[in-house]
């Protein structure tokens, strides 16, 4: 299935404005949209909602130039510090512009998701991540009672890895998944990331479309 759609800018019937930002040279920022206020019994949207658009929360970052990270694993050879280029490239995994577009896709669908499965859906991507702190949720049989406790869980659900082929969920959060030898089997795949088939028939039914 392929929809293609046209955006447009008003704030008539429109979702939350997302300031944004563009952040070089220095610690990597964060996007994030808390998405609007619905009545599904959770107050933590609400709460959001009421915050001024400041760009603290939610917001939309575009990070080019050497970005900093805090990955663990690149500590010792690259002291954490990655050159995202600007040239579209989708066989790059430092691409700005490429990470810009699957970010903005990413925190726009939220608004989608909240619409037709509720807060908690939204918030926890899908099941794939916990309610707060929004960490990816471990895969089955790896979770432990520390993880438990110290996050905010409303879905029975396990963490995943990355698809070894096939589509790849926008909004789902994955692991990467090694052998053992510590070698990549499946990681993130920008050319095959996708919004899934549900996600794009949910959206057409809350246009509320007369098909005939």
């Amino acid at each position: 299935m392929e929809v293609s759609l046209k955006a447009l800018n008003s704030t008539m019937k429109a979702m939350n404005s997302l300031p944004l930002i563009y952040n070089t040279n220095g610690d990597w920022m964060r996007s994030g949209n808390t998405g609007g206020t619905y009545k599904d019994g959770y107050i933590t949207d609400n709460i959001f909602d009421a915050i001024p658009d400041t760009g603290i929360i939610q917001r939309l970052s575009y990070n080019p130039g050497y970005i900093k990270h805090d990955w663990d694993s690149d500590s010792k050879n690259l002291d954490m510090w990655r050159f995202y280029e600007e040239k579209g490239n989708l066989n790059s995994i430092y691409d700005a512009i490429v990470e810009f577009e699957e970010t903005v896709a990413h925190e726009i669908e939220h608004e989608i998701l909240q619409a037709y499965g509720g807060t908690a859906y939204s918030w926890q991507h899908k099941g794939s991540s916990y309610y707060f702190p929004q960490d990816t949720k471990p895969v089955k049989g790896e979770e432990t009672i520390k993880g438990k406790i110290s996050h905010i869980d409303y879905m029975d659900t396990d963490g995943e890895y990355y698809p070894k082929t096939g589509e790849i969920d926008l909004m789902k959060y994955y692991h990467n998944l090694y052998d053992k030898q510590g070698r990549a089997i499946s990681t993130s795949d920008l050319r095959r990331t996708v919004v899934s088939e549900k996600d794009v028939l949910s959206l057409l039914w809350l246009t509320k479309f007369k098909i005939t």
